[in-house]
């Protein structure tokens, strides 16, 4: 069931955390307990629970909705559409550092740059967390008494107790976020560089944002809408910025982009 919810947004049994009687029944027991049964027959293989639910056909379903799902499942609790999701936190963190090429793909190790049952954070005068790695996000360290502001801020979960159900929330510090976050900015910047290189035809570096953020081309609107931006954003660069005029432009249109409701939903 944590499988399946972590995949589709929502469980099969919605109420993650309690299977009891004050728990929410399953939408579909017989796919439940026919999920557990291949479970247990595939020695209880979690990489072939993975690879049987994102290869089924209800996964791969289009997200748009239609007569017969609005009528008979306009909730999607019983999966006959693909329902879109917000990206966890550090999904939106891996995504935005795998976009600007600085993602480090390194596996295993630590972060941790303390002895075992050291102290490095007591809220007074020492703190000696850092999260400016460009490490996948499943290695930062997971600091019970200073969280990762990033992780907190996009509904990640107190990790003083167990929760295999995320919230999410819409508020206006996660627009903050997109607009003054030196994460977005750094890889703003850095998908201008990459969309610049070696090229010089406006159109070519606009597609090169649009396909590397959201994985499509630009469509003509956004293709003239971007060279509009593009010319407009070079008549009026920000005052002290050593960068080419170019350059501040396809960075800010780069951040439009990544900030864009496309790049952190799942269709």
């Amino acid at each position: 069931n944590r499988v399946w919810r972590w995949h589709f947004g929502t469980g099969i049994a919605p109420s993650i955390d309690n299977f009891g009687i004050l728990g929410e029944s399953p939408s579909n027991q017989p796919l439940l307990d026919w999920l557990a049964a291949d479970f247990m027959n595939n020695s209880w293989s979690i990489k072939n629970l993975h690879r049987k639910v994102v290869t089924s056909q209800t996964y791969r379903q289009s997200s748009e909705q239609n007569d017969v799902s609005a009528l008979k499942d306009s909730g999607g609790r019983l999966f006959s559409r693909w329902v879109p999701k917000r990206l966890e936190a550090e999904a939106i963190r891996d995504s935005l550092l795998a976009v600007s090429g600085k993602l480090d793909m390194t596996m295993g190790g630590s972060l941790l740059t303390v002895k075992n049952r050291d102290y490095f954070f007591d809220h007074t005068s020492k703190d000696m967390t850092t999260y400016d790695s460009f490490r996948r996000s499943i290695y930062l360290p997971v600091v019970r008494n200073n969280l990762y502001e990033v992780t907190q801020l996009f509904d990640g979960t107190d990790a003083t107790v167990s929760n295999g159900n995320r919230f999410q929330t819409t508020v206006a510090t996660q627009a903050l976020f997109f607009l003054n976050s030196p994460l977005m900015l750094d890889a703003a910047d850095a998908l201008a560089i990459r969309a610049s290189a070696g090229q010089t035809d406006a159109s070519k570096k606009i597609l090169t944002i649009y396909q590397a953020a959201l994985g499509r081309p630009a469509t003509e609107a956004e293709m003239e809408s971007g060279k509009r931006f593009i010319r407009m954003a070079q008549e009026s660069p920000a005052a002290g910025d050593t960068r080419s005029k170019e350059q501040i432009a396809l960075a800010a249109l780069a951040q439009i982009v990544l900030s864009s409701n496309e790049f952190v939903t799942l269709r």
